[in-house]
C-alpha cells in the first residue's frame, strides 16, 4: 500500500513540476489535468485546496503548485520512503522458508534448472520425445 502511495506521489511531482515552466504548453496541460481531476470523486475538494475550480488557473494556483512541489511533496515522500524501508526490514522481501524434513525434495531453482537441462540432453540424445521412432 505504501508503494502505491509513493507511485501516486511520483505522479503528483510530475504534475506540479509540469506547471512550473509556466508556458502555453504547461498551462493547457494543467487545464486538462485539473478538468479530469474535477470529474473524479473528491476531486473538486482537492482542486479547491490547490486554488482552482478546474476551469481557470491563475497566480494563486501557480504559487500553490510550486509550494507543494518544493515543500509538501518531498517531505511526504521522504517520510513514506522511510516508513516503506522500515516495513521491508521488518517483514522482509519474501516470506520465510519453511523447514524441510529429510523426506522432502529439494526444488530450489538451481537444482530444478540442472534437472531440466539433463532431461533436455537426454531427449536430444534419444532423438526427441518419441524416442526417434516417429
Amino acid at each position: 500500500m505504501v508503494g502505491v502511495v509513493l507511485l501516486l506521489l511520483t505522479l503528483a511531482f510530475g504534475l506540479s513540476g509540469y506547471l512550473l515552466a509556466w508556458d502555453n504548453r504547461a498551462y493547457w496541460g494543467t487545464m486538462v489535468t485539473t478538468r479530469i481531476t474535477s470529474l473524479a470523486p473528491g476531486g473538486k475538494i482537492l482542486l479547491t485546496l490547490m486554488g482552482t475550480d478546474g476551469s481557470s488557473i491563475g497566480r494563486e494556483t501557480f504559487a500553490r503548485f510550486y509550494a507543494a512541489h518544493v515543500t509538501l511533496l518531498p517531505l511526504v515522500t521522504l517520510l513514506l520512503v522511510v516508513f516503506h524501508v522500515y516495513l521491508v526490514r521488518k517483514h522482509g522481501v519474501t516470506p520465510r522458508a519453511r523447514r524441510r524434513g529429510p523426506a522432502q525434495k529439494d526444488n530450489s531453482s538451481p537444482n530444478r534448472f540442472i534437472k531440466t537441462q539433463r532431461r533436455h540432453v537426454r531427449l536430444v540424445r534419444c532423438g526427441g520425445a518419441d524416442g526417434g521412432f516417429g
